[in-house]
């Protein structure tokens, strides 16, 4: 078992993963071709019994807590620094994890199991949120994650979390599939929340879990991967060629020497949240890859190949992906914004940081960082103005420095920048 010291700057790393990389949220849709067939035809040999899950706790009785531990999972500046703990309670079956204002220790739920030599594992749970709201904590957590000792009880590989869940939610369910790390012998669960308000937590299972069966192929710029009965067809991949070709050539890029892209595409959602972690229908990661529920997909080549140009917070890089993407909702993008009403309009300063702008209604955002975008690019040197704003503001730089660098640019004061931008989608 790890020090608290040890687990805390375990539960640390596992945001950086999403925050490093460019999501399409679960309601956004692109513009361009997509499609998410289902598999074809039935198998022609029954299925394997499933192993017996390793774990299964539905919390039931007054005892479902005796074969778990509380553990100190993070202490951090999100509090006042009184030294408040958060709380851990059974109730009507589930279990509640609790923290106020003033809380700064915050405690996570754990079991260990063997894995018995398996090479994959699911785990899976329901929660449930209430009131968990990210504004000014340090690092908002909220999740079900695995780690993982060898049989000397030393930690192996890294550890894996379900998808942060914050707001106010009701029982949604939670799954990750991963490889078990080489030389794992047992597997820690635990439940953690970090950041004021209450999680429920049921259901929690941890079983044996077959390797996804990738197919692949290359062309041109892409490595695709695809699951059985989910191939990508061939007039989809003449999309996403031209796609690339069109991006690099916006972006100034030599669409001949580009970066390989891999391409993953997932037949529906759940599937692609069990084996990546990230429940929207799209995704670009920092190393290269793509994963996706569409076969064709532009938005996220643009998040791919604008990485030349920096990595803005999502106003901007959000913004410039819907507007290369053609249109937002079936619609224009000045369409589209135009008719947001007054009372849904989010004005451009409540945008700039990423995590405020993640956290509201994305509907609404995306179309509104499209169109600041296509205003700013409508300006006189709207392109340069475009490429400074990608370049010069930072997606992990505090708001107060953006919002500087962004009035900078423009020339402008933000306030005065959103009350240009809705006045000229007003006379379009």
């Amino acid at each position: 078992m790890p020090t608290p010291r040890a687990l805390i700057v375990l539960l640390l790393v596992l945001p950086l993963a999403v925050t490093a990389a460019c999501r399409r949220s679960r309601s956004a849709r692109p513009v361009a071709e997509s499609t998410s067939p289902s598999p074809d035809g039935q198998p022609t040999q029954p299925p394997p019994v499933a192993a017996p899950p390793l774990l299964v706790e539905h919390f039931d009785g007054a005892g479902a807590l005796q074969a778990w531990q509380e553990v100190d999972g993070r202490v951090d500046g999100s509090g006042t620094g009184n030294g408040a703990t958060s709380t851990i309670t059974l109730v009507d079956g589930a279990v509640r994890l609790e923290g106020a204002a003033e809380t700064n220790r915050w405690r996570s739920l754990e079991r260990t199991v063997a894995l018995g030599g398996a090479t994959w594992f699911r785990m899976a749970a329901r929660m449930k949120t209430d009131g968990l709201v990210p504004d000014g904590v340090h690092r908002p957590m909220c999740y079900l994650y695995a780690r993982f000792t060898d049989a000397g009880g030393q930690r192996v590989g890294e550890v894996v979390a379900t998808r942060n869940l914050l707001g106010t939610t009701p029982w949604t369910p939670v799954a990750r599939r991963y490889p078990v790390p080489a030389g794992a012998a047992h597997l820690t669960v635990g439940l953690f929340l970090s950041l004021p308000g209450r999680a429920w937590f049921d259901d929690v299972e941890v079983a044996v879990a077959a390797a996804p069966a990738w197919h692949e192929a290359t062309e041109g710029h892409y490595r695709y991967h695809w699951l059985d009965g989910d191939e990508i067809p061939d007039h989809k991949r003449r999309f996403n060629s031209e796609s690339y070709r069109l991006t690099a050539e916006f972006l100034g890029l030599d669409p001949a020497t580009g970066p390989e892209v891999g391409y993953f595409k997932y037949p529906d959602r759940a599937i692609k949240e069990e084996l990546m972690g990230d429940p929207g229908n799209a995704f670009a990661l920092t190393d290269g890859t793509m994963h996706t529920i569409f076969a064709s997909d532009r938005h996220e080549i643009v998040h791919l190949l604008a990485r030349a140009w920096g990595d803005p917070p999502a106003l901007v890089a959000e913004g410039l992906a819907v507007h290369m993407s053609g249109g937002w909702q079936g619609q224009s993008v000045v369409a589209y914004a135009k008719a947001i009403p007054d009372r849904d309009w989010i004005a451009l300063g409540d945008l700039i940081d990423s995590a405020a702008f993640r956290a509201r209604p994305d509907l609404v955002t995306y179309a509104i960082a499209a169109a600041f975008i296509e205003w700013t690019l409508a300006q006189p040197d709207g392109k340069t103005r475009l490429r400074a704003l990608y370049g010069k503001l930072a997606n992990r730089a505090p708001a107060a420095d953006n919002r500087r660098a962004l009035e900078d640019i423009l020339g402008a004061k933000v306030e005065d920048l959103d009350s240009q931008l809705r006045a000229w989608l007003r006379a379009r």
